[in-house]
């Protein structure tokens, strides 16, 4: 592959050093004295959040591995059940869809 800049030779090499700045674009204005800023999601998303009572992921590939650490902190850290499922190996009709 021909070298793009800064001696990086991959798009993966590229998207690993710009893992910093995305990480503080996506955070930014989100964290408020060391917690999260609900009112940065919605106006009323504690409200909202606050009646969760379990939450389905759905993903396949990375972002199957990445709903797997969302599991872990959402079970550990907020205390909501949560599932992950392959999405290729569930029909469309067996997604559970719940107000809650």
């Amino acid at each position: 592959m021909q070298q793009i800049k800064d001696n990086i030779t991959t798009i993966c090499e590229k998207e690993y050093f710009e893992q910093p700045v995305a990480i503080m674009n996506t955070l930014d204005g989100r964290i408020k004295e060391g917690k999260v800023n609900l009112e940065a999601i919605a106006p009323n998303a504690a409200e909202i959040l606050s009646k969760v009572e379990h939450i389905q992921i759905v993903a396949c590939g990375t972002s199957y591995n990445a709903g797997m650490v969302a599991r872990y902190w959402l079970e550990s850290i907020a205390g909501v059940a949560c599932d992950v499922e392959i999405a290729s190996g569930i029909p469309l009709p067996q997604i559970r869809n719940s107000p809650k």
